[in-house]
């Protein structure tokens, strides 16, 4: 019996291929760390990782998609800016990126987004609290776009 390709299976490689492509370089040469948490970002809302590299960094959020039952993925290429502001206390770091997510359902969607993020990172816990500025342009089933969209973040950092 041959296996049918439906546009999920697609978007399931699709979606794997590229994490692998962009996750790869920035976990593989280690980082100034990786978090862990929940967040919102472009339609998904869910368990939220970072792995930083240098001035980069890769964002993956993955969950519900729209508040759905849908299954969805995002993942974000982001380049980190300097540090305006560092206290004993609180550090502030800025970035800014592109993102792409897929929802996994019926229908099959995707979108893109710029991104523009403020992070405020608690210094004596490895914890950064993330508000991001995020326009959408979805893409798949239909085009429409929202200037108005915004994510957040809460993680903590494991190394």
């Amino acid at each position: 019996m041959k296996a049918a390709i439906t546009p999920a299976k697609v978007c399931q490689v699709l979606l794997t291929l590229t994490l692998i492509c962009i996750a790869s370089p920035a976990l593989a040469k280690g980082g100034q760390g990786v978090g862990i948490g929940i967040g919102q970002g472009t339609g998904v809302l869910g368990l939220s990782l970072k792995a930083h590299k240098g001035p980069t960094a890769v964002q993956l959020v993955v969950g519900r998609w729209d508040g759905a039952s849908d299954i969805g993925a995002e993942i974000d290429a982001l380049a980190e800016f300097p540090t305006p502001l560092q206290t004993r206390l609180l550090g502030v770091d800025m970035n800014a990126g592109v993102g792409v997510a897929f929802g996994v359902g019926s229908p099959l969607q995707a979108a893109a987004s710029p991104v523009l993020g403020l992070e405020l990172n608690l210094v004596p816990v490895p914890i950064d609290i993330v508000i991001e500025y995020r326009p959408r342009l979805d893409i798949i089933p239909d085009i429409e776009f929202d200037p108005y969209g915004f994510g957040a973040h809460v993680r903590v950092y494991l190394f």
